[in-house]
């Protein structure tokens, strides 16, 4: 079994940049919501909510604002940490979506394996990836040389046998070409 070299699975880079990217998104999500509530919500938050029970759904403006007080004030702890999870689920899929951008860089390099001129190049994060796929484009043409080389060969040798089989029987022809055609030659011998 072929030793694997530590150079050979190095992806300290990617895992630095997704470990960083990652926290980006924790901390982007606390930050985000902690912004938000001190920004926007405080102070005007539960006007609008009572605002939006009122006009929406059509309570009395008391009724609204003990609804507001039982259910969002009840549970704001509950409501907050829901908003600060869908913040990161959404900062999580913008994540996934730059990170799944690698397979497309990986399909296409292992598109250009079969291109002849074009080496193939990836990200820098991916140096050991892309190695290992120009080391099998290497191997791959040499494995084409070979077997064009071990064609003309084949060909070659049945050329040259064609050659060597071929010219006895022309000799063999020619002589008995020769001894029909001798005048002195007996019926028997020409049949």
């Amino acid at each position: 079994m072929k030793r694997i070299h530590p150079r050979d699975n190095d992806y300290s880079q990617l895992k630095r940049k997704l470990l960083f990217r990652l926290a980006a998104v924790v901390v982007g999500s606390i930050f985000g919501i902690i912004a938000f509530y001190f920004l926007i919500w405080r102070g005007q938050g539960g006007d609008f909510v009572v605002f939006v029970l009122e006009k929406f759904l059509g309570m009395e403006y008391s009724t609204a604002l003990d609804v507001y007080r039982r259910v969002f004030r009840g549970h704001a702890e509950l409501l907050w940490l829901g908003a600060v999870l869908v913040t990161f689920f959404i900062l999580l899929r913008v994540v996934l979506n730059w990170f799944t951008r690698y397979f497309a860089f990986i399909n296409q390099g292992i598109g250009n394996l079969l291109e002849e001129e074009s080496e193939i190049r990836l990200p820098p994060e991916m140096a050991a990836t892309e190695r290992k796929l120009n080391a099998v484009k290497g191997e791959l043409k040499r494995r084409t040389r070979e077997a064009k080389v071990a064609e003309q060969r084949k060909n070659d040798l049945v050329m040259y046998l064609a050659h060597d089989i071929r010219t006895p029987l022309t000799s063999v022809i020619g002589y008995l070409s020769f001894l029909s055609e001798a005048p002195d030659m007996p019926v028997e011998q020409r049949a």
